[in-house]
């Protein structure tokens, strides 16, 4: 079994250096300062981990949930800043075919994190149980989930149900009462919800 902690540890560190590649840049964009490196690259680099993360023939368990749950966010943070980078650009045909790449990526990969979303949050059905995960891991899962949301380009979208919304309040409910970032996550979620018509 050190075989395999070891290799999700190095899947964890892999992951985490390509998200906060693209956090980088994401705050770059956000301050109009020019990015490092280029989104191309950067998407082009999370979007490996998220396939290795995906291909990856070890069991995925909570353990292996905040490298997946993380490579998610950040790819769909990522595409989300990017389409409102290119609206600030003067239109051109090669806009155009980039905001249609970086839509249909956001609209797929909200899909693949809502479905590992709702995987991970398919056990989850007390408060008891929400003490005995991993914090990091369940920290990273509903990050996701409110990224998920926070992306959401029109009302009405069929990605996440509304009985899927309330299980996720709860859930978040539960782990605010436990740790304090919940609280953050908490007030971000309704917002969100507020937003939507929800």
């Amino acid at each position: 079994m050190d075989w395999l902690k070891a290799s999700l540890l190095m899947l964890d560190r892999v992951v985490a250096l390509a998200s906060g590649h693209a956090l980088e840049h994401l705050n770059a964009l956000q301050r109009n300062i020019q990015p490092n490196e280029s989104y191309d690259l950067i998407e082009e680099h999370v979007s490996a981990c998220i396939k290795m993360l995906l291909d990856n023939p070890q069991p995925s368990t909570w353990l292996h949930c905040d490298a997946i749950a993380l490579g998610f966010c950040s790819n769909l943070l990522l595409q989300q800043e990017q389409l409102y980078h290119l609206a600030r650009l003067p239109y051109s045909n090669l806009y155009h075919v980039q905001k249609e790449k970086v839509e249909l990526t956001l609209m797929f990969g909200r899909r693949m994190a809502w479905d590992m979303v709702r995987a991970a949050l398919g056990s989850v059905d007390s408060k008891e149980e929400v003490a005995r995960l991993p914090f990091a891991a369940l920290c990273c899962v509903l990050r996701a989930a409110i990224a998920v949301l926070e992306t959401c380009r029109l009302p009405g979208d069929e990605v996440v149900s509304k009985e899927e919304v309330k299980k996720l309040q709860r859930v978040v409910s539960w782990f605010a009462a436990r740790w304090g970032v919940g609280q953050q996550f908490e007030t971000k979620l309704a917002d969100i919800m507020r937003n939507l018509g929800y």
